[in-house]
């Protein structure tokens, strides 16, 4: 009976041993893979190069950190990856792929500002396309600080497929039959 007794809690012990080396294993696997997500990230993105041109500086913030806004830069966009704040110098952006290198975009490189319903798209004088969002409650701080010829309505691709079926431009498969 003991040696019955040895081998189960032998069993059981390997059993523990084995699931404890897993979840390891695992965790040890999710920690290398979001640290090389953002290694990727800050590769691909460009971002040293771009840390370069708008290097962050002290600044005098503004009001709320926007966090988890999504942009597009270079070739590929990014959801909820950025946390902005706006400032007195110009708008301060962190990427979560590279919290330790935040850039500080300075007024005169916001190429332009577009709004729409709820939201804004500032797009940044860069030889990359680098354009990100921002909500609405921001608007009123950047319309003291962009000039107005910058600034402008955003029109929907559907509001611009509207007008097109109404004059019957654009292709034939848009045009309503009259009949």
């Amino acid at each position: 009976m003991l040696i019955h007794e040895q081998l189960l809690a032998t069993v059981v012990l390997n059993t523990y041993t084995k699931l404890v080396l897993f979840a390891s294993g695992m965790a040890a696997f999710a920690f290398v893979s979001a640290w090389s997500f953002k290694a990727i990230a800050r590769k691909m993105s460009g971002w040293k190069e771009i840390a370069e041109k708008f290097p962050a500086s002290e600044l005098h913030a503004l009001g709320d950190i926007y966090r988890g806004q999504q942009g597009d830069l270079g070739i590929g966009h990014y959801s909820r990856a950025f946390d902005i704040q706006l400032a007195q110098e110009g708008i301060c952006v962190r990427p979560r792929f590279a919290r330790r290198i935040p850039i500080l975009i300075p007024w005169p490189s916001i190429r332009s500002v577009s709004t729409a319903k709820g939201s804004i798209l500032v797009d940044v004088d860069y030889e990359k396309v680098f354009h990100f969002d921002l909500p609405a409650a921001a608007l009123a701080h950047i319309r003291g600080n962009v000039p107005a010829e910058r600034l402008h309505e955003a029109v929907s691709f559907f509001e611009v497929a509207r007008a097109a079926i109404k004059d019957m431009e654009g292709p034939r498969w848009l045009w309503k039959r009259n009949k």
